[in-house]
């Protein structure tokens, strides 16, 4: 069995780029992408092996490999090679990039472009291809008992329906809340709360943020920040500046969302910070005298 995989970028000199199965196999949530042979860029299905011992030695037995929840985008070779007597079995919503020539299941996709991000640290201890918005992979799968996060770890489905192949989008990291601590002259501090788990290195690289004072009187000057600590139990990052805000001076906080460095939750999804919600966005406020809590 071969579950929430992603196989991408392999080659081989004559048949399986991706994967030569010469037995029987079941393929699911599994993302087989830009692998190359000269048949079968994706997969293989041979026969099985010769019997062993007695003579004369014969050809072994067919093989058969069944697919569901499935991405195949391999241009040289093809997604999928069978050979005689074998069997390519879709138990449905797989989605080819060319039109196999073997029967599908009413629910597969063919000729159809899954728009894949490229191989990639999205989160989680393995890359992977991550969807791209629009891919007809999203929400439009079947759920398989048993399964229930994608190569990562993250949960799925997220939506009316799991996602096809080894990514599962997940929902933005977006920011709930913004506030501004400190008792008169006491040293300030800001405190942000996400609506999801970070990733630790990001929510504590001080390049993530930047802090100026706004308005006429201060010209964007930029106020250095000494600190910015992740509290995972309350999804909050602390930013400390090196000097004490000014209660009467209004301030404007840019949080980095956008790739390849900004702000993602522990399985990669990125700040959606802009007005539109976009993932891979920054999150823009302007911080009064009302945003201090005493």
């Amino acid at each position: 069995m071969i579950t929430n995989c992603t196989l991408s970028g392999n080659s081989a000199s004559d048949i399986g780029g991706g994967i030569a199965d010469s037995g029987t196999a079941s393929i699911s949530f599994v993302t087989v992408a830009d692998n190359s042979a000269t048949s079968g860029g994706g997969i293989a299905i041979t026969v099985g092996p010769p019997s062993g011992g007695d003579m004369p030695i014969t050809a072994g037995p067919p093989s058969a490999v069944l697919s569901i929840d499935s991405i195949y985008q391999n241009a040289q070779g093809g997604n999928v090679s069978v050979a005689a007597g074998s069997i390519f079995g879709s138990l449905g919503y797989n989605i080819f990039s060319d039109t196999p020539g073997f029967s599908l299941a009413p629910s597969d996709l063919v000729n159809t472009n899954p728009l894949l991000g490229p191989l990639a640290n999205n989160g989680g201890p393995t890359l992977t291809r991550a969807l791209l918005p629009g891919s007809p992979a999203i929400n439009v799968g079947t759920p398989v008992a048993g399964i229930t996060t994608d190569q990562r770890g993250a949960p799925r489905p997220q939506g009316s329906a799991p996602d096809i192949g080894a990514f599962q989008v997940q929902p933005p990291l977006t920011v709930v809340s913004l506030g501004r601590y400190g008792i008169h002259d006491e040293p300030t501090a800001l405190v942000l709360t996400f609506n999801l788990p970070l990733d630790v290195a990001r929510a504590e690289s001080l390049a993530n943020y930047r802090l100026v004072g706004a308005g006429p009187d201060h010209h964007d000057r930029v106020i250095p920040i000494r600190s910015a600590q992740y509290d995972a139990a309350s999804q909050t990052v602390t930013l400390r500046p090196r000097h004490r805000l000014p209660l009467k001076w209004t301030y404007r906080l840019t949080v980095i969302g956008t790739p390849p460095g900004g702000l993602t939750t522990t399985v990669g999804a990125y700040l959606a910070g802009a007005g539109t919600g976009q993932p891979g966005s920054d999150f823009v406020a302007a911080i009064t005298r009302k945003s201090l809590t005493r």
